[in-house]
């Protein structure tokens, strides 16, 4: 609207204005019903506010209030420490469901992920077409063309499914996650149980003569691990239909895995591959990138 013009010129006529206005403002935001469990309300004064806030990072906006068709301008100032109470009172709470309207409307995308494999982002930078990537986990035999896929949205586990000649058939939901160790692990745990009462007896000595460790030096970009997904391929659908899947159920596939895989790293395709089985070792032939 038309922007407003100073019509008071006591300063304590400006005050009474401008705590006038604020109120209008609390009262439309309350209204609003964000957040029931918050109310708001008029703190300090701006004086007062700005000598509070000192050099402290603010989040500012320009808005614009319309009152009885004239428009007036104002800032709304966030202050970081603000910020991260709000986020912090919010992240303990859960999720509000989805409506039933968004639910048939929202599409997300299911993987299929049939193995995988770690290394650094260096080794990744090298590879090239034609190479061999050797699997940590491989889930289907190329060879046999059987084996079993793992359901995931947005990198979480959600079913277990295995192969059939129309689909894939859900099994059963991914209630725990696999830990693997080394033989040299597990023989390291049981010496250390082993050991308790010997350590025992000497923690106090030991204590006095440990010298502090020093800081580890920074990974370098190049050494930081990931992860690369081997995916069968993504199938979409409503938020609704996810909802209602369970075990026993047939996810219809538009493509087998014999006929190519995706390589997915960070949930972004990196190219495309296949699944080779060199004697006992199941791996990937980059094909793509």
């Amino acid at each position: 609207g038309e922007e407003m013009a100073a019509p008071f010129c006591d300063p304590d006529h400006v005050e009474g204005f401008h705590h006038y206005l604020a109120l209008e403002v609390l009262e439309k935001v309350e209204k609003l019903k964000f957040a029931e469990d918050l109310s708001p309300a008029l703190g300090e004064h701006p004086k007062e506010l700005r000598e509070k806030l000192g050099d402290s990072y603010c989040f500012a906006v320009d808005v614009s209030l319309t009152l009885g068709g004239r428009g007036a301008w104002g800032h709304l100032v966030i202050p970081s420490a603000f910020r991260e109470e709000w986020k912090g009172h919010f992240a303990s709470k859960p999720k509000p469901p989805l409506s039933e309207e968004a639910r048939k409307k929202l599409l997300v995308d299911v993987a299929l992920e049939a193995g995988n494999a770690s290394f650094s982002w260096e080794e990744w930078n090298e590879a090239k077409v034609g190479d061999f990537v050797i699997l940590d986990r491989c889930f289907f035999d190329p060879d046999t063309k059987k084996g079993r896929v793992v359901l995931t949205l947005g990198g979480e586990p959600l079913f277990r499914g295995k192969f059939e000649e129309s689909g894939v058939k859900l099994l059963e939901y991914p209630f725990y996650e696999e830990v693997e160790e080394s033989m040299d692990e597990e023989l390291e745990s049981e010496e250390s149980y082993d050991s308790i009462e010997e350590n025992e007896e000497s923690e106090e000595v030991i204590e006095e003569t440990v010298k502090p460790q020093k800081k580890s030096p920074a990974i370098s970009p190049e050494k930081i691990p990931v992860s690369l997904t081997v995916e069968v391929g993504r199938v979409r659908m409503t938020a609704e239909e996810l909802m209602q899947l369970a075990p026993g159920n047939l996810v219809q596939l538009p493509v087998s895995p014999d006929q190519g895989v995706d390589l997915v790293i960070n949930g972004k395709k990196m190219g495309k591959g296949e699944l080779v089985k060199v004697g006992e070792v199941l791996g990937v032939r980059i094909l793509q990138l």
